[in-house]
């Protein structure tokens, strides 16, 4: 994913990445807002198409999408769901994606797994 990590299953059924968009300014955005920096943050990946938001928490949406991933020359279907948040001047914004049936069938508990504990990490205190 470029500069941003990907963190990936031991199988490869399940990944995710999170990328930091520094915005001008604190104003927080509209849902609306916050969607278009996510969606435009991951858009350009193969067959990228994401779905309507979804607010899941107080400046918490998701959004599901669908890709395709060619590895060689085999091409498969992706999907899973971005979930993005702002705080301060930052947007963050996780993709979680699911390869396979397997993939598929714990992205839920993955979704779960991941967005409770999708925060900046605290400034150290010395």
């Amino acid at each position: 994913m470029g500069e941003a990590p990907l963190i990936e299953s031991p199988d490869g059924s399940l990944a995710y990445t999170v990328v930091v968009k520094p915005q001008p300014t604190a104003n927080l955005l509209t849902y609306d807002a916050l969607a278009q920096v996510a969606v435009a943050t991951f858009s350009q990946g193969e067959g990228f198409q994401s779905g309507g938001l979804q607010l899941v928490a107080q400046g918490e949406i998701e959004i599901p999408w669908t890709g395709t991933l060619t590895t060689g020359k085999k091409a498969k279907n992706v999907g899973g769901v971005i979930v993005a948040k702002q705080q301060e001047n930052n947007i963050f914004v996780m993709l979680i994606s699911a390869t396979d049936e397997k993939g598929k069938k714990n992205l839920p508990g993955a979704i779960k797994a991941l967005a409770t504990t999708f925060k900046p990490l605290a400034a150290e205190t010395k």
